[in-house]
């Protein structure tokens, strides 16, 4: 397969009991035209757990009218992307590590990869794998190394269940809006909008950033444009990796 995403990270925490309070959650509730619902899938809490923000956006998403479903680390699976679009969620926040991906001889590509937490296994998914669908992901600075699965702008594409219907999608991880493909995908699947970063971001700052944001898209109700423009002239850019907030949608 040649192809490896590699995002730094400073290190590696057990997660623990104290965790639980956020468990898996999923709801087999009928949906309504007037339904609001929204999924935060926190693949993060893997390595940079932060309960404060998963608390703050649950909270801001509920006081908008939202159900929540919340879907932590070992949950965000390759299946749980592939059946994304069926749960019909308006609002998806993904907290999740992306990042370029690397070709076998260390070059740079411009295509975005999202990271699940499902551990990486050769023998699983092997006809996506060989189609290129599916990357094995290393986190850097982890000793010994941790794999998992990733799933490409292609897999958005093509092997999605069902469609968006004019959903917000959130990456919170490096590079989602590095390039346009991953962004497009998503468009070409039915999301009205998505938003993520331009280059790296600590996790610090899009916990940061993404509370801000879902309080100008929910609470001052503000279109995309003006709460992204407004979150990123608040916040700035990363001060690590120099990422500005930005945002693609289907109207351009």
């Amino acid at each position: 397969m040649g192809k490896i995403v590699k995002v730094a990270l400073a290190t590696i925490l057990i997660i623990t009991a104290s965790f639980g309070v956020f468990a898996f959650i999923k709801h087999n509730r009928p949906t309504s035209p007037e339904t609001l619902n929204a999924v935060i899938a926190d693949q993060l809490i893997l390595t940079y757990p932060d309960p404060g923000f998963v608390a703050e956006a649950t909270k801001i998403l509920e006081q908008a009218g939202y159900e929540v479903d919340y879907i932590p680390g070992e949950k965000v699976t390759v299946d749980f992307f592939r059946s994304l679009p069926t749960k019909h969620y308006d609002m998806v926040v993904l907290r999740a590590h992306s990042g370029l991906y690397e070709l076998a001889d260390g070059t740079l590509t411009d295509d975005v990869d999202i990271f699940t937490g499902e551990a990486y296994d050769r023998a699983k998914y092997p006809e996506e794998q060989r189609a290129g669908f599916l990357n094995k992901a290393d986190y850097l600075e982890v000793n010994p190394p941790l794999y998992g699965f990733t799933i490409t702008a292609s897999f958005i594409r093509q092997k999605l269940e069902g469609r968006f219907k004019d959903a917000k999608v959130i990456l919170m991880g490096c590079d989602g809006l590095r390039s346009t493909k991953m962004a497009d995908a998503f468009l070409e699947k039915g999301a009205k909008a998505f938003i993520s970063w331009d280059s790296g971001v600590s996790t610090g700052q899009t916990d940061k950033a993404t509370t801000i944001l879902l309080k100008y898209l929910l609470v001052d109700k503000l279109p995309v444009e003006s709460a992204v423009s407004q979150t990123a002239k608040e916040v700035g850019p990363d001060p690590q990796g120099g990422g500005k907030l930005v945002f693609r949608s289907s109207q351009g």
